[in-house]
């Protein structure tokens, strides 16, 4: 895993994130692959302070699913059978480089003794532009939701991730695009919202390229908190606050992990994610630490006789303690 960096707000020089840092994205991370079908991971933390513990976790956690090849994806030799089959006029998203254009299904063809398939991507206006595309390139070629679309005569497409290089060089072998484009709920953050939202808008970030250059970019980027995003806009992760009396609205969704960000958080809303592994963050300075930690001593008592689960982990930094158990999934 690259090691992150911050920008520095005074100097504007990129520092490498402290050592603790490490320890909350690994935790993340290797939890995304921990456990069993009927059994999950708890982790509860009591931390110094809360700042950032949360949005690290996430991080992790969201490399870590991503890095996991989506079992029942269809190969490219499917997709481009299935891409054949088409009807002429279908509507299509076509990703190219770092931007998505509108085109429409024309033929099925071969092309210098290879198989291709004929999209449009231009009007009759602009002169009726198509592209000829082979097994792997048809793989960026995806049918729209749209049911009717009306192309332009010259496209150059949306911008798909703003910070590529941040998000190629965090996640080698990731395609950052697809990532940005398809939604997937990997992480659900339990927390004070205010404060999770300038740490992961406001906080830059950077990944170290050769010649002592930076990538830089933001959680946000990374993270892809649906509440933070604009209404239709590709998510890994979502927020709720703690207070108010309303279950999340995807209550019915397990994300792979749920963080609790502070006592009360857990609490109230433990209940709520049954199915997911816990990473739960007992500020020491924040309300209700005790009572938080007294319901997680009496659950970690609770199921005690399962075995204790061994992970991955780098030494708990000085100043925090853990417990790890596993309990039955619900």
């Amino acid at each position: 895993m690259p090691d992150l960096f911050y920008v520095n707000n005074e100097n504007g020089k990129c520092v490498p994130l402290p050592d603790w840092s490490h320890f909350f994205i690994n935790l993340g991370h290797v939890l995304t692959t921990a456990g069993s079908q009927n059994k999950r991971i708890v982790a509860g933390l009591a931390v110094p302070a809360r700042a950032y513990a949360a949005c690290l976790a996430a991080a992790g956690a969201v490399m870590g699913k991503a890095s996991i090849p989506v079992s029942g994806a269809a190969s490219e030799e499917e997709h481009f059978n299935n891409l054949c089959k088409l009807e002429y006029g279908t509507p299509l998203n076509y990703i190219k480089g770092n931007r998505k254009k509108k085109a429409i299904f024309v033929d099925f063809t071969t092309f210098n003794g290879e198989p291709r398939i004929r999209i449009q991507t231009g009007s009759e206006e602009g002169g009726s532009l198509t592209e000829l595309l082979n097994k792997k390139m048809a793989f960026a070629v995806s049918v729209s939701g749209e049911s009717d679309i009306k192309l332009p005569k010259l496209q150059a497409g949306h911008k798909i991730v703003h910070r590529k290089a941040f998000l190629d060089n965090l996640m080698p072998g990731v395609d950052s695009c697809r990532f940005a484009l398809s939604s997937r709920l990997d992480v659900v953050i339990t927390g004070p919202v205010n404060l999770i939202r300038r740490e992961v808008i406001d906080t830059i970030l950077a990944v170290k390229l050769s010649r002592g250059k930076f990538a830089k970019g933001t959680f946000q980027d990374l993270l892809r908190i649906r509440r933070f995003l604009f209404e239709g806009k590709a998510y890994r992760t979502d927020v709720y606050p703690v207070s108010g009396s309303r279950q999340p609205e995807n209550g019915c969704t397990s994300p792979s992990i749920a963080v609790f960000d502070g006592a009360l958080a857990f609490l109230k809303w433990r209940e709520m994610w049954s199915g997911s592994h816990w990473i739960v963050l007992l500020d020491r300075t924040g309300p209700n630490f005790w009572d938080g930690a007294e319901v997680l001593n009496q659950d970690y008592i609770k199921n005690r006789t399962l075995k204790n689960p061994e992970l991955d982990l780098p030494p708990v930094p000085a100043g925090i303690e853990m417990i790890l158990y596993e309990v039955a999934r619900r």
